[in-house]
């Protein structure tokens, strides 16, 4: 009898620990972020002063506001967060409002026992009254989820509908959006580490694979918005001692097609729906184990399109021929202008 007693005293005690280990450390999987993604478009509130927030493009300081929400049990939730303008090309550029960076706070996740990731990127319409700037938006969103098929190495996103609240007038002004997943969630899912920003690293201490399928990526949906040298649109993590890249911002692509795109001449491109291969150029001496993945996922990367409905059909149909004709053009790889081979895949 006394031994059975102290088995069970040695069982509460590991699961108190348990429990305590639980509470304190919350799992890589449940953030706030995860609390918003739960249905295709989540529908928030932000109240906020909009002439303190917006009223200065140059503006760098965090102001304060309220975010509010019912979650997938339907229980509203209401978190008191800071917000601050972020971005280069958009936030100067962007008709409409610009991009935010959410924060919450850290004390205020662990009580609600979420993990400590607090920052979300919010991404917004960048044209004003356009009756194409959230379909626009929509296929920027589709963007990453495209790429969440192809790997987890990637953001996660959220579209939202955005209803911004002047809390000095009351008046309410209702926007589209998407989130962000938190870089350090993303680092944490995939067992990464932060590095400084690399410029100009050495192929070599890249990890190959990687590269390559971040490479056709960025092929298949024709954005030629980035660069691993100038640690451009893509984040650059060490995982197993060598250097990966997860693109982001893809908002200059030909899936997208955003009318304020301007094209980079030393590319060679004359049209922004062009093709350009901007990875390592030896790469595409031997692309045939990454264009199985990609055969292997067109399945679900049309799926993924068609999926969305809030997207609407012409854009949707769009969308779906421009991936094909990635698979119909797969044989070369076409490099920038500045390269005069053009090589076939396994020659």
């Amino acid at each position: 009898m006394k031994v059975l007693q102290q088995i069970i005293q040695i069982f509460a005690l590991v699961l108190v620990a348990n429990i305590s280990l639980a509470n304190s450390t919350p799992g890589v999987n449940n953030s706030i972020f995860d609390q918003f993604s739960f249905q295709e478009m989540l529908e928030i509130d932000l109240n906020l002063n909009m002439e303190e927030v917006f009223g200065n493009r140059k503006n760098q300081e965090k102001h304060k506001a309220v975010l509010s929400f019912n979650d997938k049990s339907g229980v509203a939730q209401t978190w008191n967060i800071k917000v601050a303008l972020r971005g280069k090309f958009r936030r100067t550029r962007c008709d409409n409002l610009a991009p935010l960076k959410l924060h919450f706070s850290k004390d205020d996740l662990f009580d609600a026992g979420l993990a400590k990731f607090n920052d979300l990127k919010l991404v917004n319409e960048c044209m004003e009254d356009s009756k194409d700037s959230k379909q626009l938006l929509l296929r920027e969103y589709l963007a990453y989820k495209l790429y969440n098929q192809i790997t987890e190495e990637s953001f996660r996103v959220q579209f939202l509908k955005i209803n911004y609240i002047d809390n000095q007038t009351g008046n309410v002004r209702t926007e589209y959006g998407f989130v962000i997943e938190d870089t350090a969630q993303l680092r944490a899912r995939i067992d990464a580490s932060k590095i400084e920003k690399q410029f100009n690293a050495n192929q070599n201490k890249f990890k190959q694979d990687q590269i390559k399928l971040m490479s056709v990526f960025q092929y298949m949906i024709a954005n030629p918005d980035w660069s691993l040298n100038r640690n451009h649109n893509v984040k650059i993590f060490l995982q197993d001692e060598k250097f990966i890249a997860v693109p982001y911002d893809f908002d200059f692509s030909g899936i997208v097609n955003a009318p304020y795109v301007k094209l980079n001449p030393e590319l060679g491109i004359a049209n922004q729906t062009d093709r350009v291969f901007l990875g390592f150029e030896n790469h595409t001496e031997d692309l045939t184990k990454e264009m199985e993945i990609f055969y292997l996922k067109k399945p679900l990367l049309i799926q993924t399109i068609k999926d969305c409905e809030t997207l609407k059909g012409r854009n949707r149909r769009e969308m779906i021929r421009f991936i094909n004709s990635f698979y119909f053009e797969s044989e070369t790889f076409r490099l920038p202008l500045q390269k005069n081979k053009v090589p076939t895949l396994g020659e």
